[in-house]
């Protein structure tokens, strides 16, 4: 089963580094992305040493709330449907994620599914979630970035909106809006569909330029709203996290502490990691959650033709 890793990074080389390591079982293939405003010399280790099992993707320069996650997501998407591998699995990372479980458990849950996505998700207006409105200020009203001077023109434009029905958002009024976390797993079925999604309707991405954390909205929206792959979604995204106050931007720095958890989790990979925190935490998880070599893995067909194909196909 040949899997495919989007790696969202913006800093900490040799922390993804760490991660890609523990994720190699000849058996997958890394799409890396590095935010355009990141330096491209701390990965170099990462992209020297996986030359073979790694495609560097087009940059995109990144900004909390912005579309260019959507972006730079939707590039590699588009890089593993051309790709001469044929991939079953397409699982979406950040460069703090690990693993918290060994690959072999990984491949195996991955065979055995019924299922062909794993989301986080919940139908918009969610009050109890999202302050204000339950987050319908999402598909409702037009965001256009963190700096004051957007800010201030988009309360301009939202005001407006409210008296002129010709400039208000209402693409999302054709279907329900469902919102989670960002990150997914997902089958090459449900890939391709989201790719032929959008391809057909580039009104869908237009509208989702302007959509505040669209990374949060893109993807569920399309495929919760479609009567093929609505029932083959699990809503669990497999993904430990410690996030007490969703009002605040990101969930808690895992540390130590919270190994036991982490370690009786059901989940795959957690987040968020960072080494600059807490340099000891994933030696912890080594130890503790992944108990098998990744490296004592027999090759079969499929993994000798994997290490085979060359970073361009």
């Amino acid at each position: 089963m040949i899997k495919a890793y989007i790696v969202l990074a913006h800093k900490n080389g040799e922390q993804v580094y760490r991660m890609l390591k523990r994720l190699d079982d000849n058996q997958s293939f890394f799409f890396l992305h590095i935010d355009k405003n990141s330096s491209l010399e701390e990965f170099k280790h990462v992209v020297n040493t996986f030359t073979k099992k790694i495609k560097l993707l087009k940059r995109v320069a990144i900004e909390w709330g912005g579309f260019g996650l959507v972006q730079a997501t939707i590039h590699a998407m588009q890089e593993i449907k051309k790709h001469p591998l044929l991939f079953e699995w397409i699982i979406l990372l950040s460069g703090q994620d690990y693993p918290i479980k060994p690959n072999n458990f990984i491949n195996q849950f991955l065979k055995s599914t019924s299922y062909e996505a794993f989301f986080e998700y919940t139908l918009i207006p969610n009050y109890p979630r999202w302050s204000p409105r339950g987050g319908l200020y999402r598909v409702d009203k037009y965001y256009f970035g963190s700096q004051p001077a957007f800010k201030i023109a988009a309360k301009f434009v939202n005001f407006f909106a409210g008296m002129f029905p010709v400039i208000r958002r209402s693409v999302m009024r054709k279907s329900k809006p469902y919102a989670g976390s960002q990150w997914w797993i997902m089958n090459a079925n449900t890939m391709n569909f989201v790719l032929d999604y959008i391809e057909k309707k580039p009104e869908y991405t237009a509208f989702h330029k302007f959509t505040f954390a669209a990374d949060e909205v893109f993807f569920h929206s399309i495929i919760l709203n479609s009567d093929i792959l609505k029932d083959k979604v699990e809503n669990n995204n497999k993904r430990f996290y410690i996030w007490p106050d969703t009002s605040k931007a990101h969930p808690e720095l895992l540390e130590e502490k919270d190994l036991d958890t982490i370690k009786n989790s059901d989940a795959l990979f957690a987040r968020k990691f960072d080494l600059e925190h807490d340099p000891h935490i994933l030696d912890f998880v080594d130890k503790n959650c992944i108990d098998q070599d990744y490296q004592n893995v027999s090759l079969d067909k499929t993994q000798i033709f994997i290490k085979e194909v060359s970073i361009n196909g």
